[in-house]
């Protein structure tokens, strides 16, 4: 994933998304006129062979993709609206009446999808993107982990056999317990065909989505503040010193919400005690925790990310005793001033390991107060921006 990507296996957008599909297909031919099959625009070569014109397709590709994202945004939204969610709880209809619905659309290509496991829990690439989407609709933190699992389990089917350019459609609707809102989520995708000689595939996908707030859950939102964002200092003024912005992706939203404030006790518990190293801002988005770090004079970036690998650590691990075995082992270190290394979990104190570097993929055998169906996985912290600041002591407050 590139610093800048908002997601970790969502390519969005048409020129991007198509951009994508070309530079990591082995068989072109097949995906231009695929796409140009789902775009109607399928153009027959004029001679009596029955093949198409591929040529013709693939000059333009970029257009029918992006015809293409619009026949599938079109597919699912109407499969969203056709599905209606009871609301449930002590929510009246009139609570819903008296507000406005959010819309909004993923349209994109999952790279590598693989959306249910053998016991139909959703895979992690999956779940994590679609849980920052979600996020950004306005689902609440505290409800983020169960609605993204619902939602994956209903619109994730497992349709890996289906012929290339044929579009499925499913749907899903989701209210919590308590009836604060109404979420419905319409999908359409088609598979797309990567490997030249293998059934490697992508999904040319677009999901709808219809979040609908009751009046109760605005007024709680209103009394209990913005949400999970937390400003708890500007900027300190005094001599040249790193600031650096930085996403920890907990693994799973129940854990991400959990933890998000626990982790910055702890930082200003250790690190932050004498006001050298503190957090300006701190927020959550689905799996991701956005923080930034100002530190002391003599830090730099690599330091200060090592220093919230450890702190994420020792939060995650005070949860309870962690078994389990590690998965592909993240890579990096602690080194290196730009800060933009994925991953660098090398020096988890509590964390197991597998000989050699911290596993990921890790499963808490006592986490009672983190409730998922998602395992739970050591953090991991990348640097999205880092400066160098100096913000002159003018005698008042900035």
């Amino acid at each position: 994933m590139g610093i800048g990507e908002f997601f970790s296996h969502v390519v969005e957008g048409a020129k991007s998304a198509g951009g994508w599909v070309l530079n990591h297909a082995g068989d072109i031919a097949g995906v231009v006129g695929t796409v140009a099959k789902v775009a109607g625009m399928l153009v027959p070569l004029d001679d009596a062979s029955g093949d198409f014109d591929h040529q013709a397709h693939l000059d333009s590709f970029h257009t029918n993709f992006k015809i293409a994202s619009s026949v599938l945004q079109h597919s699912a939204k109407a499969k969203a609206l056709e599905s209606n969610s009871n609301r449930v709880g002590k929510v009246k209809a009139e609570d819903f009446a008296a507000t406005t619905p959010v819309y909004d659309t993923l349209t994109g290509v999952w790279k590598s999808p693989a959306p249910l496991d053998g016991q139909g829990v959703p895979s992690v690439s999956m779940y994590q993107d679609l849980s920052k989407w979600l996020a950004t609709l306005g689902v609440p933190a505290s409800a983020i982990d169960d609605a993204t699992t619902a939602i994956a389990e209903g619109i994730f089917p497992d349709v890996q056999s289906a012929r290339n350019g044929d579009i499925h459609t499913t749907s899903c609707p989701y209210t919590p317990a308590d009836g604060s809102f109404i979420l419905n989520c319409g999908h359409a995708f088609y598979h797309l065909p990567l490997g030249a000689t293998s059934q490697e595939k992508c999904w040319h996908s677009c999901i709808y989505a219809k979040f609908h707030p009751s009046k109760q859950h605005l007024e709680a939102k209103r009394i209990n503040g913005a949400g999970q964002t937390t400003i708890l200092n500007k900027l300190r003024p005094g001599a040249a010193t790193w600031v650096v912005n930085a996403i920890i992706n907990w693994g799973n939203a129940a854990v991400a919400t959990a933890l998000h404030a626990k982790l910055n006790e702890e930082w200003m518990r250790t690190q932050g005690k004498a006001g050298d190293r503190i957090i300006i801002v701190s927020n959550i988005l689905g799996v991701n925790q956005n923080i930034q770090i100002q530190g002391s004079p003599g830090d730099n970036p690599s330091g200060l990310r090592q220093s919230l690998i450890n702190s994420a650590a020792n939060v995650l691990s005070s949860q309870g005793p962690q078994s389990g075995k590690g998965g592909d082992a993240s890579s990096g270190g602690s080194s290196g001033g730009d800060g933009g290394i994925i991953d660098g979990t090398d020096d988890f104190s509590h964390a197991p390991t597998n000989g050699t570097k911290a596993a990921r993929n890790v499963h808490a055998s006592n986490a009672a107060d983190i409730s998922s169906g998602m395992p739970l996985m050591v953090p991991e912290v990348r640097i999205t921006k880092s400066q160098l600041v100096y913000a002159p002591d003018t005698g008042k407050h900035m």
